[in-house]
């Protein structure tokens, strides 16, 4: 499930990078460039998902496992300084009934994670290698051309509006914004899911690209037909629960302030399926919120500094000797 979940956000995040009609995707596009360039400021992400499956006739210890992953949520507010060559990312996620605390520290080229009432060998930090942190698989290009042409032809029925400005609240007060907004109902939705599903079920560049994004995790090596055989399962299974939904709508917002910055995202996705058979989805909801605040301001980035007597590295770590 964990797959699916993967590709339906990829495709959500590529609706919002190329969701606008043409004049609109240049002003937005220059505001998100600008955004994602600034030197120093705050970022805020708010995610939250529910998940909920028909449960009828199911047993005990499958209900406590749906119990426990029905709802996801994950906030974190990062500060950074290009210059300084500093960030800090404090983060909680909450996963069912358990929620973690953790820290995330950028110093120079290198990242340290702290895992908050976690001992890890008496360390306070984890160093992290690249590959930890930044994932660098892009969507294969081709794919994202043709979608982005579906997708444009679909929003010229109006459903892309530059509204009128409105006062936004932010940490940095009121602030003076322009909206752009995406409002895709059913039928919309699916003619573009469907019209995704035929590019990338046999697009090798495609496979290859999540097949990267969630390094299979299994014990064994598998083959190349095994990955085939479970990628093509995971397509079929997205394919009937988007076509077989009896409502699915996206709902997209992004805030532009006066002096061309991205101050605010919202982003919604529900999906509901009346007709369920034991086990199978019945809804997802789905919400993002972006926060970009304290934009070219002085940021306060101060952390202790991990040493080597208080960091252990990544795969040092011999998590069945981890105290939780």
């Amino acid at each position: 499930m964990k797959r699916v979940i993967l590709i339906m956000i990829t495709l959500l995040l590529m609706m919002t990078i190329v969701g606008c009609t043409q004049n609109d995707l240049e002003d937005y596009k220059s505001a998100m460039n600008k955004t994602e360039n600034m030197e120093r400021g705050k970022v805020e992400v708010d995610i939250k998902s529910t998940t909920k499956y028909n449960t009828e006739e199911l047993d005990d210890e499958t209900l406590a496992i749906l119990d426990k992953f029905d709802e996801f949520s994950f906030t974190t507010i990062g500060r950074f300084d290009r210059q300084k060559k500093r960030t800090i990312n404090e983060s909680y996620v909450i996963l069912g009934d358990l929620g973690y605390d953790f820290n995330i520290y950028g110093l120079d080229d290198k990242h340290y994670l702290e895992l908050l009432f976690v001992n890890i060998n008496d360390k306070k930090f984890i160093e992290l290698s690249e590959n930890e942190v930044v994932i660098e698989e892009d969507i294969p290009e081709d794919v994202f051309e043709e979608f982005a042409k579906k997708w444009n032809n679909i929003l010229m029925e109006d459903n892309v509006t530059k509204g009128e400005k409105v006062l936004i609240t932010t940490d940095d007060g009121e602030v003076k914004s322009r909206e752009f907004t995406i409002d895709l109902k059913d039928e919309q939705l699916k003619e573009l899911l469907s019209y995704f599903i035929d590019l990338i079920k046999d697009n090798e560049d495609f496979e290859k690209f999540f097949e990267d994004m969630v390094h299979y995790s299994n014990e064994e090596e598998l083959t190349n037909d095994q990955k085939r055989e479970i990628y093509d399962e995971i397509i079929s299974n997205i394919n009937k629960m988007f076509l077989d939904a009896n409502e699915i709508n996206l709902y997209y917002k992004a805030y532009i302030d006066i002096d061309g910055y991205v101050v605010k995202e919202d982003i919604r996705f529900n999906l509901r399926n009346k007709e369920t058979k034991s086990g199978e989805l019945e809804s997802i909801n789905f919400e993002m919120t972006n926060k970009y605040t304290n934009i070219e301001k002085e940021q306060e980035l101060d952390f202790e500094t991990p040493t080597q007597q208080n960091t252990i590295k990544f795969e040092d770590i011999n998590w069945e000797e981890v105290k939780w």
